[in-house]
């Protein structure tokens, strides 16, 4: 009995040695039965379930029909290991910016071994050559503090009739803003190295109002007109013109300006413009490697890791602010006052130039992203202010008395400057994008109208410690290629 009991082992063994390997299942095969593949443990009891024909005994080893059942692949199904590792493949290589580009680009994201579909990627944030972005913006001005201009007087009263500042204010204009930059290269610690040239200007506000006499009646003189006067020279009203009142003796204690004082038509003119200009040099980090997805029929997906974003630049801005200020007056009586007139013109040029950095933060998901941004900058303003004063009063019929003045200023001094802003942007395709974003400027040390207007005996001091807040929408797109 014993020795029976030998040769069963015997006979065992040998036919475990003629077995085929892969009848084993390994901890590959059981991963593949759950992508959904055949696996060679089901094929063989799938062959084993089958009854022999009549008159066969069933043979125990190497079998003809096994050995013809394909052998299935395990190479492209990554362990279980694998699979709670890190990412599976990474395209964050230096990439040489040469006439073979595109084909370089392509040969380095080849599809990976067993994943069959990209959903999405990150390594296509930012690829190619250059990238431009462009936006159809609205700024709006900040609202100056405000200043009277002329007023109407009935006799010796004041009235609600008035020119201010504020009558012709300066809200909204729509410009532009773009960029132009040429990516360089990624480096080793995997940062896109890129210079760019911006653009946000074509801001063009303008604005004006006129005031007329108006012919008031009253039992002491039932038609007074050529009351409207301007007081840039000196106020004498020192309470709210917002109330009616009497003061005996207003219209005498104005300060005579020739062809502004007692006449008929005054009007004002505010106009201003603003462009800026930017040449940065900038590192941009890279997002975070794909990863794979195992899907329900087996089949393994590429996604894009939503990862966080950070940039940084530096550079030099240029950005002008121009304002002109027009105050024109006419008299238009039968008398002599038919021949006053006058004409008042302030323009004032700003000119800044210099250093600024930033920053910029983007939480980037497969197909939107997200961010906020920041710019500081320190600047030379190149102010100047040019004056102009032309007044003509009638003396009699036929003659008048001319008044000119002209004075030209400048100024060179430090201004500081701060931007700031929130966008979004939505991929339509790898290389287009639509953007949204609301940003905001500040610019201090200016030269500006509302400070530097006056009829007195001189112009008045340069004024160069004005603040101006521009604020706004944008919308547009971005591509690159």
């Amino acid at each position: 009995m014993r020795t029976r009991a030998y040769i069963f082992v015997l006979l065992g063994i040998v036919g475990g040695w003629n077995a085929p390997v892969s009848a084993q299942p390994s901890p590959r095969s059981r991963v593949a039965q759950t992508a959904g593949d055949i696996s060679l443990s089901q094929a063989m009891g799938t062959a084993l379930s089958e009854p022999p024909p009549a008159g066969q005994e069933m043979r125990i080893g190497p079998s003809s029909d096994l050995e013809s059942l394909p052998t299935p692949e395990f190479s492209s199904i990554p362990s279980a290991d694998d699979i709670n590792a890190e990412p599976l493949f990474e395209l964050d290589q230096p990439i040489p910016f040469d006439g073979a580009f595109n084909d370089a680009l392509g040969a380095n994201i080849a599809e990976p071994t067993g994943v069959h579909e990209i959903y999405s990627t990150g390594s296509m944030y930012m690829r190619g050559q250059w990238y431009f972005q462009q936006d159809a913006t609205i700024l709006v001005r900040s609202i100056m503090k405000d200043r009277a201009i002329a007023r109407a007087y009935e006799g010796n009263a004041a009235t609600l009739h008035s020119l201010n500042m504020s009558s012709a204010p300066l809200r909204f204009q729509p410009g532009m803003r773009a960029t132009l930059g040429r990516i360089i290269g990624i480096d080793t610690a995997k940062r896109q190295h890129s210079v760019e040239l911006s653009f946000l200007g074509l801001f063009n506000w303008d604005n004006s109002h006129t005031i007329r006499d108006v012919q008031f009646n009253n039992a002491v003189s039932p038609i007074l007109t050529n009351r409207v006067s301007t007081v840039l020279a000196g106020d004498p009203l020192t309470i709210d013109t917002r109330t009616r009142i009497r003061d005996t003796g207003i219209v005498a204690q104005l300060i005579n300006v020739p062809g502004f004082t007692t006449t008929d038509n005054h009007t004002i003119n505010y106009a201003a413009d603003f462009n800026n200009y930017e040449l940065n040099y900038r590192l941009l980090g890279r997002p975070a490697r794909d990863r794979a997805a195992l899907q329900p029929d087996g089949a393994w997906v590429r996604f894009a890791s939503s990862s966080q974003i950070k940039s940084v630049f530096a550079g030099f801005r240029g950005t002008t602010l121009n304002e002109s200020f027009l105050y024109t007056s006419a008299g238009t009586g039968t008398g002599i006052d038919r021949l006053d007139r006058g004409l008042y013109e302030v323009r004032l040029n700003n000119r800044l130039v210099g250093f600024q950095i930033g920053g910029q933060i983007t939480e980037r998901h497969h197909n939107w992203s997200m961010g906020l941004k920041g710019k500081l900058g320190g600047l030379v303003n190149f102010s100047r202010r040019n004056s102009l004063y032309d007044g003509v009063e009638g003396i009699s019929s036929t003659a008048t008395n001319r008044v000119t003045f002209r004075e030209e200023l400048h100024d060179e001094h430090l201004t500081f400057l701060g931007e700031t802003g929130a966008y979004a942007t939505y991929i339509l395709f790898l290389q287009l994008a639509l953007r949204v974003s609301y940003d905001a400027i500040y610019l201090s040390g200016l030269a500006m109208a509302t400070p530097n207007i006056s009829l007195g005996n001189s112009f008045g001091p340069f004024n160069i410690e004005s603040g101006l807040l521009l604020h706004g929408l944008s919308a547009g797109y971005e591509m690159v290629w």
